[in-house]
């Protein structure tokens, strides 16, 4: 019979990417070493992969531990609303949650999140509001549940996240656009002739960033025609204009279904971020935000296996 990994192996999997330090992670567990260790050596022999492998900065996932680490996850977070799901009864929660994201989270990253909901809690009102200010705060302060960044490095103490499915960046323009009529690759300094729709990230505003820069730093030196916080208004305008637009590749997808736009072959690869949900951990507990996190991490992963 084919064997399956425990529950405190997966978490040990998940510790394991947070700290890179095999000590670290099973103190994180309340295990000695050695016992994290025989769990490490079970899950290779499981995985038939070394899954972590020792550097100088410590232990570092190796492809295999990066293909499984989503659905470990998602493992993980529906065996703890499993459980929790036993102190309330969803469809009769009346609740509302509230997230912060840019505009285009929802229709990218979990489109399938509210066919999900509604089936199961009926009760429950999405809140989707903009990120301004300092969202660490607002989340302390229970202003709002969640937020979404794929750009925050790293966490305050109190803190807690869950990585969604992947984001790579690519460059939209107009189906005739100068650029997009070859079909071949093109080079940095042709696509810094053309000016770009640029989507403003970070805060404050005074010292913000753009996306292009985020995702293509060598493309700091083109022009913005516009800066803005939001992705969908501005994207009928390519149709009609020479301007560039840099937007996550699952956006790109249902976008060029809509409008009369392409994606520009790049000679340089955008970058890859991951979108992590944060949350505080004095909500860490909660039932319904569990599940929540549960199925927000269940939709955007089954997305994603199904565009692969």
């Amino acid at each position: 019979m084919k064997e399956y990994p425990s529950f405190v192996e997966l978490r040990l999997l998940q510790e394991l990417f947070k700290e890179s330090n095999l000590t670290a992670a099973a103190a994180k567990l309340s295990l000695t070493t050695p016992t994290a260790s025989h769990y490490l050596t079970h899950l290779r022999n499981i995985f038939d992969d070394r899954l972590f492998i020792k550097a100088k900065n410590g232990l570092v996932p190796t492809s295999r531990a990066e293909e499984v680490v989503e659905k470990v996850n998602a493992a993980v977070f529906a065996l703890e609303a499993l459980i929790s799901q036993e102190t309330f009864c969803l469809s009769k929660v009346s609740r509302t949650i509230r997230i912060g994201c840019v505009d285009n989270a929802p229709y990218s990253i979990f489109p399938g999140i509210l066919h999900f909901i509604l089936a199961r809690a009926p009760g429950i009102q999405l809140k989707f509001e903009e990120l301004k200010g300092n969202k660490f705060e607002k989340v302390q302060r229970s202003e709002l549940d969640f937020f979404i960044s794929p750009i925050v490095k790293s966490l305050p103490p109190g803190f807690k996240s869950l990585n969604l499915s992947k984001n790579e960046y690519c460059l939209l323009a107009r189906t005739d656009h100068p650029l997009a009529r070859t079909g071949e690759a093109v080079s940095d300094a042709e696509i810094c002739r053309y000016p770009f729709i640029d989507i403003r990230v970070g805060e404050p505003q005074s010292s913000c960033r753009t996306l292009r820069e985020e995702a293509f730093p060598r493309w700091k030196n083109a022009r913005s025609l516009v800066i803005s916080p939001y992705f969908l208004p501005f994207v009928p305008s390519l149709e009609t204009c020479d301007c560039l637009l840099v937007v996550p590749r699952k956006t790109s997808e249902k976008l060029i279904l809509r409008y009369g736009i392409t994606e520009v072959k790049t000679r340089t690869p955008g970058k890859v971020q991951i979108p992590r949900l944060i949350w505080h951990e004095k909500t860490d507990k909660d039932p319904l935000l569990q599940w929540f996190r549960s199925s927000l991490l269940i939709v955007s992963t089954t997305d994603s296996m199904k565009k692969n």
